[in-house]
């Protein structure tokens, strides 16, 4: 293309034209990272020129300048062949951040993990408040009889109780038989108006006086008659005796009237 006609010759033609044509490349570039396809390659491989057919004389204005297929007020110019792809544009700067998508539905749950690990033992928790008392218990079956306990120590007497209530009168027993053995004393002198004197009737062994007498004259009184012991307690009889007479003395006999 010469610069006095502003015609694109079937070359690459001067540099003011090519810059035109890489400025074109350069945009569609920008175009395509802008729209997601940020390779370099791929913009590439998406621009793909044709082969330039020749318009039907279009008139002063009426191309533009990245229509490099269109030549103003030459009808019969010969339209050269494609020229060499130019290079890939650089990179355009990225674009602003869109806005965030709606959220997406709730996927499926995902299958249950494996169990972890047993976790180290915690720390003792607090003394938790003493909790209210609970009911009674139903009374629990009678234990077995536990064994005898040991002998306790004797405990101190304790004070003499009142005396009880006297008891009905027993049935009369049956009457028994007593065998009574008498037996008189050795016999002692009474003198005459004298001191008193003394005899003593003992029993067989075995058995006891239960009662006694005497045997003597009509002046002698007995001034003494009881139970006394001689070889076992009360095994014997004792009499005492008084003479009032003043002129004769006599003889008396203690008798002890003996039972097993």
């Amino acid at each position: 293309m010469s610069p006095e006609h502003g015609h694109r010759s079937t070359t690459l033609g001067p540099l003011p034209g090519r810059n035109t044509w890489v400025t074109g490349g350069a945009m569609s570039s920008l175009v395509l990272v802008l729209l997601g396809f940020g390779s370099p390659a791929l913009a590439t491989a998406q621009y793909q020129p044709t082969v330039a057919v020749s318009r039907a004389n279009p008139e002063p204005g009426d191309c533009k300048p990245w229509d490099y297929t269109c030549h103003e007020g030459d009808g019969n110019a010969a339209i050269g062949p494609t020229g060499p792809t130019g290079p890939p544009g650089a990179t355009g700067a990225t674009g602003a951040t869109g806005t965030t998508g709606p959220t997406g539905a709730t996927g499926p749950t995902g299958p249950m993990g494996t169990d972890g690990a047993i976790g180290a033992t915690g720390a003792t928790g607090a003394t938790g408040a003493t909790g209210a008392t609970g009911a009674t218990g139903a009374t629990g079956a009678t234990g077995a009889t536990g064994a005898t306990g040991a002998t306790g120590a004797t405990g101190a007497t304790g004070a003499t109780g009142a005396t009880g209530a006297t008891g009905a009168t027993g049935a009369t027993g049956a009457t028994g038989t007593v065998t009574i053995t008498p037996v008189e004393g050795p016999g002692t002198t009474v003198v005459a108006n004298g001191p008193p004197a003394f005899d003593i009737a003992v029993c067989p062994p075995g058995q006891k006086a239960i009662s006694g007498g005497f045997r003597g004259a009509t002046f002698l009184y007995p001034i003494a008659s009881f139970q006394t012991s001689t070889n076992a307690p009360g095994d014997s009889w004792y009499v005492g005796f008084q003479n009032v007479n003043v002129a004769n003395d006599f003889t008396a006999n203690a008798i002890a009237y003996c039972s097993p």
